[in-house]
């Protein structure tokens, strides 16, 4: 077992269960050490420890500098990590990114797969050697230096690493010694030139196509940074630096892109299509590519929307809702919707009192929209378009979440709790004594018949009758600025610039996940939790941790 981080003990329904290597939203396991000794309302914190899989780290993966195939896998390296693809199955399989160890800031431009060690092998760009046990699914382990500048030729022999460089053979013996200079062998010696050299000699159909075969549906032509063959000597894969993969077929001299990953690699909103249709990944808008990816509930059927090309979101994105007339988007820069091929874009230009939109619900068949300067009820206009009414009482503050319960709409505001009767339009900020609730209120969401309202400093329910005490665990001040609230199963989880805590209201058990030990980065912009287990939107992508 690998060590992949810590977290707080969890009562029996939060807790990880047994593990299995399958990409959809299945169980796992985690071993606990001895109790650590800090309180936590009367609980001992425990430390436990990450299995591989037990977390699994979507991000962008279109820029790749190096790809590997064995006779079941592709391996696909990036900026963000090397994304794994069971081409005899036509499967993804989970990613190797930053919570397996991948290194950051220092993307492949190599790769080797050996089938009888199990050893993935890569050399980064600054000559670093890394191996990783895809047979065991262990992290990441730095092997050394490799002297000598690209390109780097990658060959296995007889359990060994052997590697090219401008400044002779380097051999990595069995086991991850250190690479050291070698006499290469002749079977070694042979192999000296790269799979893209190697295609580009092979086939003079390839060499006249070039990089006009990677190009998108926008016409963007993608530079072809690594190749590998498959099984049948006519098929090969394609790593591009800004296309992701392509699947090529020098028969045919037609390369077809298999994608996976969000658009951007950052995260700042994640939503589940009802009914188990997948799943929205909302873009932070702070990578070159801007706009929103979906994937289906395997997360195997993937599809960009990309602000500029097609008119998707630029600026991060806050909220997600789909139902039947559209995917509805609240971002920073307008109320987005998609219906079709077409978008749809409300700003403070048009009826909106802010184009900032941070939330939106659904209550008595109507469309509500929380802005920075108030709620406003959305309608598709006869033309297909938008409209937006404002909503009298709620100018001039921020809106930060809403929750529907029947006829009621909750909202979070910077002005304290308030709600609206959506059938008579009478709005009032509910008799509650706590003065936390007469501030900033950062989060709302309802589950099991109870209300959950999100202060900076302090968690309350309401069970429709009173409002619960204050509750401040001993873990809250370790997530940071609150950032987020979200229930399920009567589970209740806030997201934090630090990290994120999941409570059991009823026993008052914590836990506590942190940034970087088991988030890989922060802050956790939003928190979503699903059947199976729970995603975090990050800088870094969208992290699944499965719990069922």
């Amino acid at each position: 077992m690998t060590e992949r981080g810590r977290r707080h003990a969890v009562p029996d329904r939060i807790r990880p269960r047994a593990p299995r290597r399958a990409f959809v939203l299945l169980a796992f396991a985690v071993g606990c050490g001895p109790a650590s000794g800090i309180p936590g309302n009367g609980l001992g914190v425990r430390h436990a420890y990450w299995r591989a899989d037990d977390r699994v780290l979507v991000s962008e993966f279109r820029e790749l500098g190096a790809v590997a195939t064995d006779r079941r896998f592709v391996y696909a390296g990036g900026s963000n990590g090397v994304v794994v693809y069971d081409h005899r199955f036509q499967r993804w399989q989970p990613p190797l990114t930053l919570e397996d160890g991948f290194p950051r800031s220092d993307p492949p431009i190599a790769l080797e797969v050996d089938e009888f060690t199990g050893i993935l092998w890569m050399v980064t760009r600054t000559g670093a050697l890394w191996a990783h046990h895809v047979s065991t699914s262990g992290e990441w382990r730095w092997i050394g230096v490799l002297p000598g500048g690209p390109p780097v030729r990658l060959t296995t022999h007889d359990g060994s690493l052997w590697a090219l460089t401008s400044s002779g053979w380097f051999e990595s013996a069995a086991g991850g010694a250190p690479p050291a200079r070698r006499t290469a062998p002749a079977a070694v010696r042979d192999r000296t030139l790269t799979g893209l050299q190697r295609l580009e000699r092979e086939s003079a159909a390839f060499r006249s196509a070039g990089s006009s075969l990677t190009v998108d549906e926008y016409l963007r032509r993608y530079e072809i940074t690594g190749a590998a063959p498959s099984p049948d000597p006519t098929e090969w894969w394609l790593a591009t630096w800004g296309g992701g993969l392509y699947a090529y077929d020098d028969r045919m001299l037609e390369a077809l892109p298999v994608r996976f990953g969000t658009v951007g690699r950052g995260v700042s909103a994640v939503a589940v299509v009802p009914d188990g249709g997948g799943f929205w990944f909302g873009g932070d808008g702070m990578s070159r590519r801007r706009g929103l990816a979906y994937a289906d509930r395997d997360l195997q059927r993937w599809n960009w929307h990309e602000a500029g090309p097609e008119g998707a979101p630029a600026g991060p994105v806050h909220a997600v809702a789909q139902d039947e007339v559209g995917v509805f988007v609240g971002a920073q820069d307008g109320l987005y919707r998609l219906s079709g091929d077409r978008w749809d874009r409300l700003t403070d230009l048009d009826a909106l009192p802010s184009t900032t939109v941070r939330a939106l619900a659904r209550s008595n068949d109507a469309l509500w929209a929380g802005t920075d300067r108030g709620l406003v009820r959305v309608t598709v206009a006869s033309d297909g378009g938008l409209a937006a009414l404002r909503i009298d009482g709620t100018g001039g503050t921020r809106i930060n979440a809403l929750a529907a319960v029947d006829s009621i709409l909750w909202l979070a505001t910077d002005r304290g709790l308030w709600r609206l009767n959506t059938t008579t339009g009478a709005l009032a900020q509910p008799p509650v004594q706590d003065a936390r609730l007469r501030g900033r209120v950062i989060g709302v969401a309802y589950d099991g018949g109870i209300l959950y309202a999100l202060a900076t400093s302090a968690l309350l329910a309401y069970d429709g009758a009173t409002w619960s005490a204050p509750f401040v665990g001993a873990s809250f001040e370790g997530i940071g600025r609150p950032t987020h609230l979200a229930v399920r199963d009567d589970v209740v989880w806030i997201a934090g610039a630090a990290g994120a805590l999941a409570i059991d209201p009823i026993s008052g058990a914590e836990s506590l996940l942190s940034v970087p030990r088991d988030i890989p980065e922060g802050p956790v912009r939003q928190v979503l939790p699903v059947e199976g287990g729970v995603w975090f939107a990050t800088p870094a992508g969208a992290l699944l941790i499965r719990l069922e």
